[in-house]
């Protein structure tokens, strides 16, 4: 296997583990609304403007260009660097090695009046041995009141104040803003249940200021708990928020 395949690979397997398979989509631009199936959530009702990009796509379609870039390369030396000819990996056997888990990133891209709103998904369902404490947490922060989440709003800014004041080289060049703390929001559907939280952020990198907005919903479902988490840029966070929701409210 190639450096460039390993190295996009490594970098694949970071992004999952944050928080982070195969999602078809339909964007035809028409009244009817396509659906779009994520295999191991369910299928999302989704409007007929909203393209969904499965990331994998775009990493494999990167991995194939950079082994046509070495073939090329190596063609027009005569021989490979090292001497011996790599294997090339198929399509098929790596889209067979990363779906192998049930974790999937996204982007979800939005067009009307003119322009695109964007925002980038993060996916998974929590494995067998974290279904308990999923269900321990889903149930604790339904009962969390005002003041309650007032507290965990001050305590998740002093970490990550903390954070950054014990790491030297952040001080000088890295700072965070926690703008806008969204109450916990509980929703009830049939079987399916689901609470959310987020928040309006910027973090500052050598000056440069980058405002973004998270939404995270944990979702319990046929006795199984999903993470669904969006990013977007700030001030379209509501129409995200909307979008969300009433799409997972109607998961199949």
């Amino acid at each position: 296997m190639s450096r460039l395949v390993k190295n996009l690979l490594i970098i694949l397997t970071l992004v999952s583990a944050s928080a982070l398979p195969s999602l078809g989509y339909a964007a035809a631009q028409t009244d009817k609304k396509p659906d779009s199936t994520i295999s191991f959530l369910g299928t999302l009702e989704i409007p007929s403007q909203l393209e969904i990009i499965d990331m994998k796509d775009v990493f494999i379609e990167i991995i194939k260009m950079g082994e046509k870039l070495q073939e090329e390369k190596e063609a027009k030396e005569g021989s490979s660097s090292t001497g011996e000819i790599p294997k090339k990996i198929s399509e098929e056997n790596l889209r067979t090695a990363l779906n192998q888990y049930d974790i999937g990133a996204y982007q979800f891209a939005l067009k009307q009046n003119g322009s695109y709103n964007q925002a980038f998904v993060l996916a998974a369902k929590l494995p067998p041995n974290m279904k308990e404490a999923a269900g321990r947490f889903l149930g604790e922060m339904k009962t969390y009141d005002k003041k309650k989440q007032s507290e965990l709003k001050a305590l998740t800014e002093k970490a990550i104040q903390d954070a950054i004041a014990s790491t030297p080289e952040l001080k000088t060049s890295f700072s965070f803003e926690l703008l806008e703390f969204y109450p916990f929001e509980y929703t009830k559907k049939g079987k399916l249940q689901m609470i959310s939280a987020g928040g309006s952020m910027a973090v500052r990198t050598y000056k440069l200021i980058q405002p973004f907005a998270v939404k995270t919903y944990l979702l319990e479902k046929n006795s199984d708990y999903y993470v669904f988490a969006i990013i977007n840029s700030g001030p379209d966070r509501k129409l995200w928020d909307n979008l969300t929701k009433e799409m997972l409210l109607k998961l199949n």
